[in-house]
């Protein structure tokens, strides 16, 4: 955790440096997650499960249609496996697994005003996770929680892209998509990455 925290000081720094010859807005940020974790399990169907995240943003104006918007991002993630069993009677089991994921995410947008106002984001995140865990639900048997932190990797790395619209009252709307590219678990027969939609508003102050 010493080492996230050094990481995250030191880069708001060097923005905080960069912004010192530039002009620069925060903002406030919130918003809907439709999370996911597709992966190649083929026994299961992958659905989304509907979430929250919330944090703050900031924009250094590079010129007049260009910026970096770098954030810092509380997202609660994660998602939801179908399985169906045929046991030797012929009896189907359903079964039920959803996988609820806390990172802390630290997006880093190149910013592009295609027209005044609306505006299309692109780049890269890292993302700290703060909590993982785990419940299953068989039809008519047993339903279990437990915690799983030690089986999902500590970090989380991807790429955000996503289109938006800033009021001239400061306030924005913006839908983006966040696609992870590394494998998610520690040590799975599966693999798996998070992929989550988001639709967010702010308002910079």
């Amino acid at each position: 955790m010493k080492k996230k925290s050094i990481f995250l000081i030191i880069t708001f720094l060097l923005f905080f440096s960069e912004a010192d010859s530039q002009e620069f807005d925060l903002a406030v940020q919130g918003g809907l997650n439709f999370a996911g974790m597709p992966g190649d399990n083929e026994a299961a169907i992958t659905k989304t499960i509907i979430n929250f995240h919330v944090g703050m943003t900031m924009e250094v104006s590079l010129s007049d249609t260009f910026s970096l918007q770098p954030g810092l991002i509380f997202s609660k993630q994660g998602g939801k496996n179908i399985y169906s069993e045929v046991l030797e009677e012929g009896e189907v089991i359903n079964a039920e697994t959803v996988v609820k994921l806390d990172y802390l995410n630290v997006p880093v947008m190149a910013k592009y005003y295609i027209v005044e106002n609306f505006y299309a984001i692109g780049g890269p995140y890292i993302g700290f996770l703060i909590s993982a865990s785990y419940k299953e639900k068989v039809e008519g048997t047993y339903e279990q929680k437990v915690d799983i932190s030690e089986e999902i990797k500590k970090i989380d790395t991807g790429f955000n892209l996503g289109l938006g619209y800033k009021f001239d009252f400061g306030g924005y709307i913006q839908n983006s998509y966040m696609l992870g590219i590394s494998d998610i678990y520690t040590n799975s027969a599966f693999k798996s990455k998070n992929s989550v939609f988001q639709v967010s508003i702010g308002y910079f102050f």
